[in-house]
């Protein structure tokens, strides 16, 4: 983040506000900015989405193609998530991002993969030789914060209703891929000593840390991954795995 003065006053200002339960966007510590989604966005994918929350948009296509599978893997099919930060998205992503883009993409990945919303299994052809390649690609149009729940959200949109495009390859009938439950992503800054929910860029500028969150319908934590140069306490761990479980009830509602 730039240190001029006004970016410098700017930061403590995002601080004070958050140290005495206020946001610059007049939301609460633990509220989540308002969610926009669209499925079917992409003509040439299997499935895709397009996910707007709050300043943050990204889009998600979802691909399915014969692979080989891994030779320690070799009843499961593969899964490969990618994301591209460009320029265009935000100012910032102007230099190498990938470091950034691999953290993200693996989260990311991770959440969906442990949640067991799709059992790999399912995606084998024959045991040892062709199996299913899931390719999901996240290509972020805009940035303002958070993008691991905005990604996840955008995967999970584009593989309801995903089917086997078996005609495409001369193996039979199209039919439906069977998915589990749905996981929800949750992202926490650590601000001012406080945990504020789905943070924005720039109160990501000036957190101290990072948590994210996978939560399935039982309320039961399928991932975490911690970021940032802080740390946090066991009751502040407690705390966010508390709201993160109501918060997820609130986005799952949102989308039926």
């Amino acid at each position: 983040m730039s240190r001029d003065p006004e970016t410098i006053m700017r930061s403590q200002m995002v601080r004070d506000l958050i140290g005495t339960g206020r946001r610059r966007d007049d939301r609460s510590l633990g509220q989540m900015r308002p969610l926009v989604v669209e499925t079917d966005v992409i003509a040439q994918a299997d499935g895709s989405a397009r996910v707007r929350l709050g300043g943050t948009e990204l889009v998600v296509g979802a691909k399915l193609m014969p692979s080989s599978p891994y030779p320690d893997h070799p009843d499961e099919g593969v899964m490969h998530t990618g994301i591209r930060l460009s320029p265009l998205a935000s100012p910032s992503f102007d230099r190498d991002m990938d470091a950034e883009a691999t953290e993200i993409a693996r989260v990311v990945d991770r959440g969906i993969r442990h949640s067991g919303m799709i059992d790999m299994k399912h995606l084998c052809i024959s045991p040892g030789e062709r199996v299913w390649g899931l390719y999901l690609d996240i290509h972020v149009l805009d940035h303002d914060g958070n993008l691991f729940d905005a990604s996840t959200l955008g995967i999970v949109l584009s593989l309801r209703g995903l089917a086997f495009p078996n005609s495409r390859f001369g193996m039979g009938e199209d039919r439906p891929v069977p998915l589990g439950e749905m996981p929800v992503t949750l992202t926490f800054a650590k601000v001012a000593g406080e945990l504020i929910l789905d943070p924005t860029a720039e109160e990501e500028g000036v957190s101290d840390g990072r948590i994210t969150m996978t939560i399935d319908p039982r309320g039961w934590v399928r991932a975490v991954q911690l970021g940032g140069c802080g740390h946090f306490t066991l009751e502040e761990v407690k705390r966010a795995h508390q709201l993160a479980r109501s918060s997820a009830e609130v986005v799952r509602g949102s989308l039926r």
